[in-house]
């Protein structure tokens, strides 16, 4: 190989591996730029115009060969396609474990009752506080210290059975129903008719309630839900319990 290279030598010439790192020492002389690609480790590290013997080229493809066989890849930042194919696999196996089920993939009758559930476990909530807030009775002030209580925890309940069962919950919000209803109970909090209006709603809330969550854990068809059905129903029967004894006594006060 001379000094110079003929235009035949430069057409002829090729892209080859780097061979900063490999054993032979005279081809060490034919690295020009070292690797800066810091994502890569590669002793090979960059592509460029050289000429060589047929030997020396035999010598840098096997080096090449047993770098990727051992793990390596290009210097190029780019996956090469079965890269990408095993990525895409080990991608969509994770979303299977991971992803909560589309909600296409449950149960209408599953959908219904968790919706309901929400929207009553927050409409219990957001009308209790405000019964705390205007309430003039202990037993109202009482009554919606234990609704907070229990119905905070409910949809802490809800949340980790809606987990299991790997279905995204539904927005925390009232439906418009019940909107009209929480704004027709604020209307109440500078009157004196505020406790009975309030006892009012939480035994019709509590009805509505106990039929459904009765309902669902007889019929539910999904075990997770459903189990969460079972171990609230006995909690909403109490609450239905004083809600009646509470909506009496505001009535004997009126």
């Amino acid at each position: 190989m001379g000094a110079a290279m003929t235009d035949s030598s430069k057409s002829n010439s090729f892209k080859y591996w780097s061979t900063a790192q490999i054993s032979r020492p005279d081809l060490r002389t034919r690295t020009t730029k070292p690797n800066r690609n810091p994502k890569s480790s590669c002793p090979c590290a960059r592509l460029r115009e050289a000429s060589a013997s047929a030997a020396d080229v035999e010598h840098i493809r096997q080096n090449r060969e047993r770098w990727l066989r051992g793990g390596g890849y290009e210097p190029t930042g780019q996956a090469t396609k079965g890269e990408i194919d095993m990525r895409a696999i080990l991608a969509i196996i994770a979303m299977g474990f991971a992803l909560p089920v589309l909600a296409a993939d449950v149960p209408r009758q599953t959908k219904d009752f968790v919706s309901n559930a929400t929207v009553g476990n927050k409409f219990e909530i957001d009308t209790s506080e405000l019964a705390l807030k205007y309430g003039k009775s202990p037993e109202v002030q009482n009554f919606a210290h234990q609704m907070i209580t229990d119905h905070t925890k409910a949809g802490e309940d809800l949340k980790k059975a809606l987990e299991e069962a790997k279905i995204e919950p539904p927005e925390n919000a009232l439906d418009m129903t019940h909107e009209a209803k929480y704004a027709k109970l604020r209307l109440f909090t500078t009157k004196n008719g505020f406790d009975s209006a309030y006892a009012h709603d939480q035994l019709k809330a509590h009805e509505d309630a106990v039929a459904k969550f009765k309902d669902y854990a007889a019929n539910g068809p999904t075990p997770q839900v459903k189990a969460f059905a079972v171990a609230l129903l006995p909690t909403l029967e109490h609450h239905l319990a004083m809600a009646k004894d509470l909506n009496e006594k505001m009535r004997s006060h009126m």
